[in-house]
C-alpha cells in the first residue's frame, strides 16, 4: 500500500464536506410569492362575465337601433360561447345599477341582468319561465316588477337557476 500523502486527504476531505455545505438550499418561494395564488391572478371566464356584467349600464338601442355601452357589447359579442356561465351567472346576488330606463325595482342583481338577457336575446321567455313560480295577480298588478318581489325571497334565486337550467338544457354543451 502506497503511503498516504496527508497534504492530498486533507484537500480530499475538505472538498467533500465543502461539496455537502455548498448544496443548494431546498426551493422555496421567495416571500413576496408565499401567499401567491395563481387563480386569483388569472380571471376566469366566469368572473370576467360577472365583471362585464356588473359594469353595464345601458342595454337600449339608440335611435339607429344600436347600443353603446362597450360592457353589454362584449358580454352579447361572448354570450354563445359563454352560455353555462351566464346561466350560472343568474345565481349572482351582486348588486348593480338598474340598466334600464324603466321603473327601478327597489333591488338589481347581476343575475337578474342575466335571466333578462338570456330573455331577451331570445333564448327563453319572460313570461313562461316565471309564471309556475310569480303569484299571476301580483304579476297582473305589478308586471315585471312582481318578479323582483319574488326572487328576493331567500331560495327563490336557486329555482329560477334551476328552471332556467332546465329549460335551456338542450342548448348547452355536453359535460
Amino acid at each position: 500500500m502506497p503511503p498516504i500523502d496527508i497534504h492530498r486527504f486533507a484537500f480530499l476531505a475538505v472538498s467533500i464536506s465543502a461539496v455537502g455545505i455548498c448544496q443548494p438550499a431546498p426551493r422555496t418561494p421567495p416571500r413576496w410569492m408565499v401567499n401567491y395564488d395563481e387563480s386569483k391572478q388569472k380571471p376566469s371566464r366566469e368572473n370576467a362575465l360577472l365583471s362585464r356584467l356588473a359594469k353595464v349600464k345601458e342595454i337600449w338601442e339608440d335611435q339607429h337601433g344600436n347600443v353603446n355601452d362597450p360592457n353589454y357589447l362584449w358580454v352579447y359579442g361572448n354570450s354563445e360561447n359563454m352560455l353555462p356561465i351566464l346561466i350560472d351567472c343568474i345565481k349572482s346576488n351582486k348588486r348593480m345599477k338598474f340598466p334600464y330606463s324603466m321603473p327601478t325595482p327597489s333591488q338589481f342583481t347581476v343575475g337578474d341582468l342575466a335571466f333578462y338577457l338570456l330573455c331577451d336575446w331570445g333564448y327563453l321567455d319572460f313570461e313562461q319561465t316565471i309564471t309556475p313560480f310569480v303569484d299571476p295577480v301580483a304579476y297582473k298588478d305589478r308586471g315585471y316588477l312582481a318578479y323582483f318581489d319574488w326572487v328576493q325571497i331567500p331560495g327563490h334565486r336557486e329555482l329560477l337557476f334551476q328552471s332556467v337550467q332546465t329549460a335551456l338544457k338542450s342548448k348547452l354543451p355536453a359535460q
